[in-house]
């Protein structure tokens, strides 16, 4: 990508003004301003471009006014037809981000036009590999209020994946039309339903501000959480998950490098007006959880185990023994290993390299250490260490690993 932005000329109309970019994004998601910002991002590396915003609603004045603005490519959020239609009239190439299904069959408005979609059911089994790594047995699903359907989608992978592990999972009923406009309404179903569920128990939220409702809910009926209840919810809006009792742990969506795509896309249609019609799909699916107090906790019933997994996960960055963690829970060595067995299938030495590794994973994919600090920080002796493990557990090296996910970024 480096030599790209050296052999890439800079883009000017005809008339010989930089590209006028129409931006069609509402801006108060967390997620959408993340997606501007990978746009921005591109457009600093790759302009100058010119933007028209429109942050609100459809019908804010202007959507009409795109021709006489002289657009020449557009990025958009769109729900509607008629949101697709408004788009469309500028006649001018466009990106269209998560638009929803029913919108993008072969015979759809978007069946001729270039998408850039989140892959929501990966985000239901990033959460759902999450509370499973934390031996939950009983888990539990709460979708958004308007029952969008990207709702349904995380819905789906986060059932999906903790079914392949022989557990069932509770979805909390869809709302009525009066409870969605208030939540006052529905405020006695929730709280019913939260003290219904068997604890300890996972529970995904669809979106922060829906998992913020149900912390409200637990602190008003005195549900422990994250003990009785873990809370996770998506999207890691820092505002709203650091001021709920407690902090809320969220999913983390790459909101930059989906808008840097879609500034990477149009850009491309924008030079070659010929392949402005061209259908295509680009699918998303980078997520990784962001752990604070509302999941701070194993579910582990053993005091001792719950107690060396802890302290395992402390000290991913120090050459830690099975010695060192016995010695920490106050049992023997070997009482340790039988209560490893018992409750985790496998030896404490497996899990605290089955740990480093997991670790290792996500700190290639979702930071820029090099693999070199990456070893380091996760307990490894040097980075051949690493990848002689890596390579054996998950069939690819470090470096290749990171390349699977870093392709398409500068």
């Amino acid at each position: 990508m480096k030599n790209e932005g050296r052999k890439r000329c800079r883009l000017r109309s005809a008339s010989g003004h930089p590209p006028r970019v129409l931006l069609v994004i509402p801006t108060a998601n967390i997620i959408h301003r993340h997606i501007l910002n990978g746009i921005l991002r591109y457009a600093h590396q790759y302009g100058p471009w010119e933007f028209h915003m429109i942050t609100g609603l459809f019908e804010e004045q202007g959507i009409r006014r795109t021709k006489e603005w002289g657009c020449t490519g557009a990025i958009a959020f769109t729900e509607t037809k008629a949101h697709v239609s408004a788009v469309l009239a500028a006649a001018v190439p466009v990106i269209f981000i998560n638009p929803p299904g029913t919108l993008m069959g072969a015979k759809s408005p978007l069946s001729h036009h270039c998408c850039v979609i989140r892959d929501h059911g990966a985000v239901g089994r990033s959460a759902a590999d999450y509370f499973l790594d934390r031996q939950y047995a009983s888990f539990a699903y709460v979708g958004d209020v308007r029952n969008m359907p990207w709702s349904f989608d995380r819905a789906k992978g986060f059932v999906e994946r903790v079914s392949q592990q022989g557990f069932s999972c509770e979805i909390y009923p869809e709302l009525t039309q009066n409870e969605r406009e208030d939540f006052g309404l529905e405020s006695k179903r929730l709280r019913l339903w939260l003290r219904k569920l068997p604890k300890p128990v996972a529970v995904m939220a669809a979106r922060d501000q829906r998992a913020r409702q149900i912390l409200e809910m637990c602190m008003d009926e005195g549900i422990s959480v994250p003990h009785e209840i873990a809370v996770l919810g998506v999207g890691n809006d820092e505002i709203l998950c650091e001021t709920t009792t407690p902090s809320l742990s969220s999913i983390e969506l790459d909101g930059e490098n989906t808008g840097y795509e879609c500034a990477k896309l149009l850009d491309g249609r924008m030079r070659l007006p010929a392949a402005a019609a061209a259908a295509c799909r680009v699918s998303l699916s980078q997520a990784r959880v962001i752990t604070r107090r509302s999941t701070d906790i194993s579910c582990i019933a053993d005091p001792h185990m719950a107690k060396a997994l802890a302290f395992i996960r402390a000290g991913l960055g120090t050459r830690l023994t099975v010695a060192q963690v016995a010695r920490h829970t106050n049992i023997s060595q070997r009482l340790l290993e039988m209560k490893s067995r018992q409750t985790l299938g496998r030896t404490v030495r497996d899990e605290i390299q089955r740990q480093r590794l997991n670790h290792a994973r996500a700190l290639l994919r979702n930071s820029q250490k090099t693999v070199s600090e990456i070893a380091a920080e996760c307990g490894f002796c040097d980075p051949s260490h690493l990848g002689l493990w890596f390579r054996k557990t998950f069939r690819l090296t470090p470096t290749a690993f990171r390349a699977s996910f870093r392709s398409d970024r500068p």
